[in-house]
């Protein structure tokens, strides 16, 4: 198959298939769900895992990053950590605390704590892979679901697409980039995308919480922007009208999507945050967000399912939001390779 996420037809299929028998589980696996929910009594567990497996450098850095994403797109606080590293043959004693530096350091940054995991050394990968485990807790009742977007909300959308997948890009294929014309100044500009905007989404959700009623959230990873919305739109059986024209893209981001062919709505994009509230609260959530300084804007709006997944282009024509098969780095990066 393809590299990257499963297609979700077949991944929807097998997660339904899983029995879920404990009453304590209150959300089954699910397509566009970010994690799962466990209920503690008063508070509700969040559990949630996720790999690195594009990036070849600072794993350790977003391996936490993402995974605390991912607790905090469902309104709750990440508190505990656990990593699996996969290490190749190849790797040295000082590359290996390299990458435990910066779990310490990333974990450390966000009052996390790294309570375990596992580090093998082994002939069957040939690049680090890192794998993360996070938990977190949330009070009851302040749980935010993917699926919980109701007909007339807005969307808001913070920072902009596609930040990790252009700072991966920089990154990983510097030369390229600069062979084509990018300048130096704005490669180091992309590479720093990492930290500024940044992939990190905790602020937003906790300068929103408690002051606006929110009915969803999704951090879009994979596949980018386009495929965070429809999964927003599988998981809460809704339709959308989202104009492109108001979805940001660095300058950056178009400048390496121009050169390495890519679609910035299908690009990795963990650093915005898709968040779904009420018409009447979209004022008050855009400016709680930039007093916090953090970039926001409405670039759509919820609608019935019956009128499908949709998006304005530039002239005004509505077209289904465009699918992704597969992230366009993914796709990238398989095409870069059999090139070569």
């Amino acid at each position: 198959m393809e590299t990257g996420k499963l297609p979700p037809g077949i991944l929807g299929s097998l997660l339904q298939g899983i029995p879920i028998e404990d009453n304590r589980v209150l959300i089954r696996p699910d397509v566009g769900e970010d994690a799962a929910l466990i209920d503690y009594g008063d508070r509700i567990l969040i559990a949630k895992s996720d790999p690195i497996t594009f990036a070849s450098d600072l794993i350790g850095w977003y391996v936490v990053q993402v995974n605390a994403n991912d607790i905090a797109a469902m309104g709750g606080i990440p508190k505990w950590f656990l990593c699996t590293l996969l290490l190749p043959e190849t790797i040295n004693e000082d590359e290996i605390r390299e990458i435990f530096s910066q779990l310490v350091s990333a974990c450390a940054a966000i009052n996390i704590t790294l309570v375990g995991g596992h580090t093998e050394v082994t002939g069957r990968v040939d690049v680090p892979i890192a794998t993360g485990f996070m938990l977190g807790e949330v009070d009851k009742g302040k749980q935010v679901l993917s699926s919980g977007a109701e007909v007339g909300d807005s969307i808001i959308l913070s920072k902009g697409v596609a930040i990790e997948g252009t700072a991966v890009l920089a990154r990983e294929d510097t030369e390229t980039l600069l062979l084509h014309g990018m300048s130096p100044s704005s490669v180091e500009k992309a590479k720093n995308f990492l930290f500024d905007p940044g992939i990190s989404v905790l602020k937003e959700v906790s300068l929103l919480q408690n002051k606006i009623e929110i009915h969803a959230m999704h951090d879009p990873t994979e596949g980018g922007i386009a495929t965070g919305l429809q999964e927003i739109g599988f998981a809460s059986q809704v339709g959308m009208e989202i104009k492109s024209e108001k979805i940001c893209v660095f300058q950056e981001t178009r400048e390496i999507c121009s050169i390495l062919n890519l679609d910035p709505l299908g690009l990795l994009a963990s650093g915005a945050l898709i968040i779904v509230v009420p018409e009447e609260q979209t004022d008050a959530a855009l400016t709680i967000l930039r007093e916090g300084q953090i970039d926001a804007c409405t670039i759509g709006r919820v609608v019935p399912q019956t009128k499908g997944l949709l998006m304005r282009n530039k002239i005004g024509l509505l077209e289904n939001i465009p699918t992704f098969r597969r992230d366009e780095i993914a796709r990238y990066f398989a095409e870069h390779a059999s090139a070569t």
